[in-house]
């Protein structure tokens, strides 16, 4: 990529920023109440609704996994690129966690663009304060005249004042988790920050100090195997607490992001977290099976009721 044809950089560099428009504009509708599902709303914020669920999201899904896939984030997302970039983390992540009746329904595909973000962008963005370290980072590549010629603030930590740093999101689930927190209750935790986090930590976590001791104090992130070990078990306990409700489609996704993860983390998690975890499923699907062949009895029995009826009225007639 580093030797790649400018126009096709050209080409990529003008779309972000197009999709980075868009995103935004999507969040001015948004705040504004312009979503709605009646047939009053008007033709050009359908129009919007329409392109980002069926167009943008899975196109910046598609680009984003791609990018993380192959880590061409280090020669693509840089300088004026990596502005827009942060452009759009910023309106993925205030879509993701609002409560808008519009992001209900795309609030999966939401947190699979900001997971696939996560794992392409060359910048440790919940970990500001280390950014000083990070040779990617356009706070570090520019001058100060330059960012600002960018419509960059002066610190790296206002460029996304709104999403979180690493260790008040760790807080926060642990504290969910802890509570037993229901999908209902908090779905933007479940949907958004959970993959965002699974991601993130998956991508940086080489980059650490427990993979680089000899330069421990020149790392751009702080991540280690006790925040992967954090997460997993916390993911855990809230698939422990919400194992049996009717929709629990967000837990297969959610198995999916964790499993680059799983190979780090510490092995009492088996007795601690998996083993109660799978007690309790085996529970719930004997219950389940137990249910299906009372149903299946009962149906039976009407069939064979049903059949004696007909029977007795042919033979009347």
């Amino acid at each position: 990529m580093k030797t790649g044809l400018e126009s096709v950089k050209s080409a990529l560099r003008a779309f972000l920023d197009n999709a980075a428009e868009d995103l935004e504009k999507t969040m001015e509708n948004l705040k504004q109440g312009q979503f709605t599902h009646t047939r009053n709303q008007p033709k050009g914020v359908t129009q919007i609704i329409n392109y980002t669920t069926v167009a943008l999201l899975p196109m910046l899904s598609s680009l984003f996994e791609h990018i993380g896939q192959h880590q061409f984030g280090e020669d693509l997302i840089l300088e004026d690129v990596q502005v827009s970039c942060y452009r759009i983390l910023t309106s993925l992540y205030a879509l993701g966690t609002s409560k808008s009746i519009y992001v209900e329904r795309q609030r999966s595909a939401l947190g699979e663009c900001l997971a696939a973000f996560a794992g392409a962008f060359p910048v440790a963005f919940l970990e500001t304060h280390l950014d000083k370290h990070n040779i990617y980072s356009i706070y570090n590549t520019k001058s100060s005249r330059e960012r600002a010629a960018l419509n960059l603030p002066t610190n790296v930590e206002d460029v996304c004042p709104n999403i979180p740093s690493l260790e008040k999101l760790m807080e926060e689930i642990v504290d969910l988790a802890e509570s037993g927190i229901r999908y209902t209750q908090m779905p933007h935790v479940m949907e958004v920050i959970l993959p965002m986090l699974c991601s993130y930590m998956s991508r940086w976590w080489e980059h650490g100090p427990e993979n680089n001791p000899g330069r421990a104090e020149m790392c751009c992130t702080a991540l280690n195997s006790e925040h992967m070990n954090t997460l997993l078990g916390n993911i855990l306990k809230i698939i422990y607490n919400n194992l049996g409700i009717d929709e629990g489609a967000w837990m297969k996704r959610l198995a999916v992001f964790s499993q680059p993860i799983i190979n780090k983390v510490k092995p009492q998690l088996l007795k601690t977290h998996f083993l109660p975890l799978m007690e309790k499923l085996k529970k719930k699907a004997a219950m389940n099976f137990k249910r299906e062949e009372q149903n299946f009895v009962v149906q039976n029995e009407i069939n064979n009721m049903s059949f004696l009826i007909m029977d007795t009225k042919s033979k009347m007639s």
